[in-house]
């Protein structure tokens, strides 16, 4: 009999949902053997084919232990889009398939703008107004803020969740500037009234907004550093939706503590979260929040069905719904 085993169990208390989805749906399709199971007899890791796993999981040795204790394992299915645990080269030539999943991105950039809103118009302290100065008086000076209509925002990643973004901003009438490597088309550009930079050193200074959106790969680690930093306008606001690693923080800590820039917004950080003395967790100018970009009730269903689907199709030798391309 084939066995699926499940690596997501410690999910089930932080996400109700998950749990019922496991239980209600995958539990009575499929074979599914806990991780305690499996260290009680032994002998069942020959009969496992199947490997469910959150996607922002880190390679720690418990699951590169696991991984190597299934020797028959065919089917990888991640809960998420991130499948950077395991090593895909490793699973190529093992002949194991990878599913993953993919989104509209609509989600994602909705919270994308919410930073930009919460920051610019300083939304976090007007809420925190009353009750922390005791304070009576309308329209406080110190909560003076900035309208973003007019505002240029710089999209670094202009694919799914960039153009999603790049949306949202031309509906708010903001000019929308983008860099990546390839081009979008002259229709999608026309669309949101998008202005293609090559160059992301030529795009920098004209930002009044810099969103990243773009992967996290070899080329994109630490993408923003001290010189991209420093020719961004000092009246400029940086906000990350993609991943920690794509920004250095000791460069954007030093940024703010000169300066150079007005402020940042960060729902990923490296690591996530950040330790309780981190520096910029310092500045008034600061929006931490704890990886929330894609938190939703809808987002988390998709993410388990996709998951399952995908482990159904993989395992009858079927093409899944979103599968990794291992190259």
């Amino acid at each position: 009999m084939a066995l699926v085993v499940n690596f997501c169990e410690h999910l089930y208390e932080k996400l109700p949902d998950f749990k019922s989805f496991f239980f209600n749906v995958v539990f009575r399709k499929q074979n599914v053997v806990s991780l305690k199971e499996l260290e009680q007899n032994p002998s069942l890791c020959e009969k496992v084919v199947g490997l469910y796993v959150q996607s922002d999981l880190n390679r720690n040795q418990e699951f590169l232990e696991l991984l190597e204790k299934l020797v028959n394992l065919k089917v990888i299915s991640f809960i998420g889009i991130g499948f950077n645990s395991v090593d895909t080269k490793w699973a190529k030539s093992r002949g194991i398939r990878i599913g993953h999943s993919t989104q509209d991105g609509v989600t994602t950039a909705n919270f994308g703008m919410a930073l930009l809103l919460a920051i610019s118009r300083k939304i976090i302290q007007c809420a925190e107004y009353f009750p922390k100065t005791l304070k009576k008086s309308l329209y406080p000076p110190e909560l003076l803020a900035h309208d973003v209509t007019g505002n240029a925002i710089g999209i670094i990643g202009m694919g799914t969740i960039g153009y999603k973004l790049a949306i949202r901003a031309h509906a708010f009438e903001m000019k929308v500037l983008y860099h990546q490597r390839r081009q979008r088309s002259e229709e999608e550009e026309a669309n949101v009234d998008a202005q293609f930079y090559s160059s992301l050193m030529d795009m920098l200074p004209l930002c009044d907004y810099v969103m990243i959106t773009c992967a996290l790969t070899p080329q994109t680690y630490h993408l923003i550093g001290h010189k991209e930093l420093d020719v961004m306008k000092k009246t400029a606001t940086l906000i990350n939706i993609a991943r920690g690693d794509i920004i250095d923080h000791s460069a954007l800590v030093d940024a703010l503590e000169s300066g150079r820039i007005a402020g940042a917004a960060l729902d990923v950080t490296t690591p996530e979260p950040l330790p309780v003395d981190h520096k910029l967790y310092n500045f008034p100018n600061v929006i931490i929040t704890p990886h929330c970009a894609s938190n939703t009730k809808e987002v988390a269903y998709e993410l388990c069905d996709t998951a399952f689907k995908n482990m159904e199709l993989g395992l009858r030798g079927e093409p899944m719904l979103s599968e990794v391309i291992l190259d």
